[in-house]
This record gives C-alpha cells, sequence and structure tokens, in this order.
C-alpha cells in the first residue's frame, strides 16, 4: 500500500497501487470491466475483478455538471447540515467516516468538513471499497481501525436504491465477527449515513426523496484520480491511478462551497420499499452511475423534457454522448418514488 495524492484534502484511500494507466488509450480498454461482468454465471470476486470503465467527457458536460452543483446547491447544503446534526446527537466524539468508493467520497467531504467545525478538530476520513456479493475490503478495514482506534464508525455513501450497500455491510459485518474480530461498533451493527435514501434502509439520511445528487456524474479521472477497486486473489483490493492532466479541481471546489449557501427546505418523504423487475434499475443517481459505467438500454424520466433541460443537463449529455434513448413523462415511476429508471436488457 503507498500513500495516494487525492484532490480531496484529508482523504486517506486504503488501496493497493496497481500502477498508472490512462483510461481512455484503447490499448487499455481489456483492463476494464463490459456488461459480461453482470451475466449471471459471473459471481463473486470475478464480477469485481476489474474497475468499471470511464466515459471521456468535454467541457460542454463539464459546465453542464458545474451548473448543476450551483443550482442543487442549497439542497446540498440542507442536506448536509440534516445529515451532519444527526451524526452529531448519535456520537459522543469525533468519529471515523469510512467512505464506500465512490459515491461516499464526495458526500462525507461535506461531512468532514460540517463535524470538524462541530467538534473544532480534523475528522479522519479513509475511503475504502465494498461490493455487493463481495464484501468489504477487510484489509483495509482492519488499516481504518488500526489507525483510529476506539471512535465511532459510521460507513458514508451517497444514497441507498435497492439496499445492497445495506445488506452487504450487515452480511460482511457478521462475517467479521464470525471470523473472531473485535465488535467495533458497539453491538450496533454497522452504521450508514446517506443523503438520500428511499427506501430507509440507513440509520440516518437528509430524506426519503429520490433527489438528484450532482456528483453521481462525476467520473473518476476528474475527481478522483483513481479508478473503482477491482479484486485480484486475496489482500487489499486494487485501484489503477489515472493521470494528474485528467483532474478537474472546479468540481470539487465548487462541490464544497455548496455548504456556504443558504440551505433549502427539504422534503423529508416517506420510505418506499418499491419493487421492479431485475432488468431495471431505479432512483436518478443510480441511473446516473449506470449510464456512465454500464451501457442501459433506455432510461425513463418522470419530468417532461422540457424540465429535465432544465435540472438534469448533465444526464441528458451523457445519454447524448453514449446513444441512449430517453422517454419523457413516463409518470409510472412516481408510485415507486422514483425520477427515473434505466432499463438494462
Amino acid at each position: 500500500m503507498k500513500h495516494f495524492n487525492s484532490p480531496w484534502q484529508h482523504l486517506e484511500l486504503i488501496a493497493t497501487d496497481a500502477g498508472e494507466i490512462d483510461p481512455f488509450d484503447p490499448k487499455n480498454l481489456p483492463l476494464f470491466r463490459g456488461e459480461e461482468a453482470f451475466s449471471p454465471e459471473v459471481q463473486g470476486w470475478q464480477r469485481w475483478s476489474k474497475p468499471s470503465p470511464e466515459p471521456n467527457v468535454d467541457p460542454l458536460f463539464q459546465q453542464a455538471l458545474l451548473s448543476s452543483i450551483q443550482s442543487q446547491a442549497g439542497i446540498l447544503s440542507a442536506m448536509t447540515t440534516t445529515v451532519g446534526q444527526q451524526l452529531c446527537q448519535k456520537v459522543s466524539q469525533p468519529p471515523l467516516l469510512i467512505s464506500i468508493l465512490r459515491a461516499g467520497v464526495p458526500i462525507a467531504a461535506l461531512l468532514a468538513n460540517y463535524l470538524a467545525k462541530q467538534y473544532q478538530t480534523q475528522i479522519p476520513w479513509v475511503a475504502l471499497s465494498l461490493f455487493y456479493g463481495l464484501g468489504w475490503d477487510e484489509e483495509a478495514l482492519k488499516i481504518a481501525l488500526q489507525r483510529y482506534p476506539n471512535r465511532p464508525v459510521w460507513f458514508i455513501d451517497g444514497w441507498t436504491s435497492g439496499g445492497g450497500v445495506a445488506k452487504q455491510l450487515q452480511l460482511s459485518y457478521e462475517q467479521w465477527l464470525q471470523a473472531g474480530h473485535a465488535d467495533f461498533t458497539g453491538e450496533q451493527g454497522p452504521q450508514l449515513a446517506v443523503f438520500c435514501d428511499p427506501k430507509g434502509v440507513a440509520q440516518i439520511r437528509a430524506s426519503h426523496q429520490d433527489y438528484f445528487i450532482p456528483s453521481a456524474c462525476f467520473t473518476a479521472p476528474e475527481t478522483l484520480g483513481f479508478s473503482r477497486g477491482f479484486r485480484l486473489g486475496s489482500g487489499l483490493f486494487q485501484v489503477y491511478r489515472f493521470p494528474n492532466k485528467y483532474l478537474y479541481p472546479r468540481y470539487i471546489e465548487t462541490w464544497l462551497e455548496t455548504v456556504n449557501q443558504s440551505p433549502s427546505t427539504l422534503n423529508m418523504g416517506q420510505p418506499c420499499d418499491a419493487r421492479t423487475k431485475a432488468a431495471y434499475r431505479i432512483h436518478i443517481n443510480e441511473v446516473i452511475r449506470a449510464v456512465v459505467n454500464r451501457n442501459p438500454k433506455e432510461i425513463l424520466l418522470q419530468c417532461t423534457q422540457a424540465e429535465a433541460t432544465q435540472q438534469l443537463q448533465p444526464l441528458l449529455y451523457l445519454c447524448k454522448l453514449r446513444q441512449i434513448p430517453i422517454k419523457y413523462q413516463q409518470s409510472q415511476l412516481q408510485t415507486m418514488n422514483t425520477l427515473a429508471a434505466a432499463w438494462m436488457q
């Protein structure tokens, strides 16, 4: 393991360095997984033996995403405050925040800064991999707990969608105890905090509503400098480093400035255990990640095309880039508490 230079101040990534590659060099294409990784016969670590691919975006997308962050700043400020206040009520001392790569990193950055002001000290903040069907990076978790012992531990993600992360946290925790490791949760089980929790499976959330969180559009070359984690054999999960020339610090600067905006009023909403066919993924941020990292056949949106143009421009741009068709005014999505759905097959 080595120290990774991250554009996120104070973030400690716990992973093995698999070397630097250019994600947009055609010769490196075989290093990234495709849809074949999600075939039913591919299970366990083999599904996660390669990192997800990255779209090569341009300045038009960058401007659209910056505008979305700015337009959602009041919502993001309110979410940070809402979750931050709940965390302060739950813990008696500064916690250890564990970001689940990758969606948890931007959320934990906002929360670490919020908590640092409340406790008047820097909040320890690490990032590690967790995959549904494979579990958390056990070696990385051991390192984090050794490095920051005797603290309340909170896992941070962006949203819950189908609840896979919450389920996997509990499964990994049970396996952790069965292996004879000490219970770091105070017998409470793993604690998860997110911004959006449509099904109500996290311990802390800002809202049950399906809010658009612009960081769902973040690509790894521009905002992390390293790939999604992947697993080959035993030991720490691995990541590829990406060339620094692809980093786009304005995203992070604009994102962190959102807490300085006046918070908007949040609609807390009610949890909704929506049932969908296996061929569909729901909830706006999960749909965006599918467009970024996978290959959906079609996107369904609850809103009109005019509303999407105003509110979801980065998603529309990615769909155009990937040549993914969009259907608007899909009223059936409202009953599932989702702004969007992605048809995957």
